[in-house]
This record gives structure tokens, sequence and C-alpha cells, in this order.
């Protein structure tokens, strides 16, 4: 078997889902459609706004850490909600111009909120793929002892 380094991707690579998912919501938001027509009676508008851009900001977080690894993870999680809120902004600007859609800063807050908490997933995600790494290589946290190892 091959013990060689991980296959690295490209770092333009990692941006695709990214910016597939936010052409997808351009498209999405160029149509007047009421939310009542798609979604289950039990989401309302801001719910969906703010599960949309939590999986943007997943997304854009997890390109970020792929794009710079040698980065701190928080900053570029940070990053990552950043520009996935700075899209919830212009996508907002958009639906200005749509006819039978109307810009709200309600929808922006909670486009900005969904991405800092998708964010704050992939977060949370990078700091269990480390733990999971360090369990794996053998290394010993704080307080913890091996199988059959005495105090």
């Amino acid at each position: 078997m091959n013990e060689g380094p991980a296959r690295q991707i490209a770092p333009g690579w990692v941006w695709w889902p990214a910016i597939a998912y936010m052409m997808l919501i351009a498209v999405v938001s160029s149509f007047a459609i009421q939310v009542t027509d798609v979604a289950p009676r039990f989401l309302d508008d801001k719910s969906i706004h703010f599960l949309e851009y939590a999986l943007l900001g997943f997304l854009c977080a997890h390109a970020s850490i792929q794009t710079w690894p040698g980065r701190s993870v928080a900053r570029m999680c940070l990053l990552g909600a950043l520009i996935a809120t700075a899209f919830g902004l212009s996508d907002e600007i958009h639906q200005a111009f749509v006819p039978g859609r109307a810009a709200d800063v309600y929808d922006f807050l909670a486009d900005a909120c969904g991405a800092l908490a998708g964010a704050f997933v992939r977060f949370w995600r990078s700091k269990g793929e480390r733990h999971r790494g360090e369990r794996y290589r053998g290394e010993r946290h704080r307080g913890e002892r091996y199988r059959g190892e005495q105090r």
C-alpha cells in the first residue's frame, strides 16, 4: 500500500461548491416566489434565509480553511462568514430590482446570522477533526491515561 501524503486538491477547486451554491441562490432570487408556495409550513421566510446562508457560510468557511491551511482556523471561518454575509447583502440589493421581490433588512440579518452559524459549525467540526487526529497518533490529553496505566 502507498503510505504517501494524501492527495491535495488545488485551492481553486475547493471554492466550486460555494460558487455553485451562490449561483443557485442568485437564480432563485431572480424570480418572484412566495415562501408559502415552496416551503413546508413550519418554516417561515427568516428561517429559510437562515438555513440557506448557514449552508453558504459552512461552504465558504470550509473553502477558506482549505485555501489557506497555515492560517488560524477561527480567522478562516470568520472570513467565510464574511464572504457569505457580503453575498447576502448583494443578494438583497439584487432583489430590490427584481419585480415582485423586495430587499429587507431583516432578511439580511437572517442571512448574516445563518452565515455565522454555518461558519461556527465548520469551526466546531475542525476542532473535532484535530481531536481525532491526536487520538489516532496516540497523543494524550491532560489527565488521560492509557489503558492499564496506573497513577
